[in-house]
């Protein structure tokens, strides 16, 4: 037994080995850190320096698949071909466009509550819509079936989101480093 630690005293060395310790699990994490966020930045995304510990607390999951929004926008697409012919046609679906758009507007807002992680989608997501309302009311352009790859789209993406976070957790813990983040 070390004179020092009869008093309650750690020796110099013992501290010593635990800051090297210590040292060694920051520069661990660090590590692992700068991984996560160069695969984030590969996929045009961003992890930030607190999602580390919200990634623990609160996994994203995996969305499911919106069969109901689907099924809006394809008949909203599907009604916006023949529709076009005559004025009646064009009012009509400029109405029901407009109806619809509004659900559409509903399901983006309910896509950004529930997660610290939908922060990711929130941008991309308003950007898309409005490019899809702008060409919607575009006579002969809303032919294209803009509301369904906007669906689509917006549900691989934030499929996509998920795929990151699931992976980070992993590369987390791969490393050994999720003691000493939690």
């Amino acid at each position: 037994m070390d004179n020092d630690s009869r008093y309650g005293q750690s020796t110099p060395v013992r501290q010593n080995m635990s800051d090297f310790s210590k040292d060694r699990q920051i520069r661990e994490i660090r590590k692992t850190t700068d991984k996560v966020r160069a695969i984030f930045d590969e996929n045009d995304a961003s992890f930030d320096e607190n999602d580390e510990k919200k990634l623990l607390k609160e996994p994203p999951t995996k969305p499911n698949f919106p069969y109901i929004m689907m099924a809006v926008a394809v008949m909203k697409d599907v009604l916006d071909i023949p529709m076009d012919i005559g004025i009646f046609g064009i009012i009509f679906v400029t109405i029901f466009s407009f109806f619809l758009s509004i659900i559409m507007f509903f399901w983006c807002l309910g896509k950004m509550r529930g997660g610290w992680w939908k922060k990711q989608i929130i941008r991309w997501l308003w950007v898309r819509y409005a490019a899809t309302i702008i060409l919607e009311f575009i006579p002969f352009l809303n032919m294209i079936p803009a509301a369904t790859i906007f669906i689509l789209m917006a549900h691989y993406h934030e499929t996509k989101l998920v795929r990151l976070f699931d992976r980070a957790l992993e590369e987390f813990k791969n490393a050994g480093v999720l003691k000493y983040i939690g």
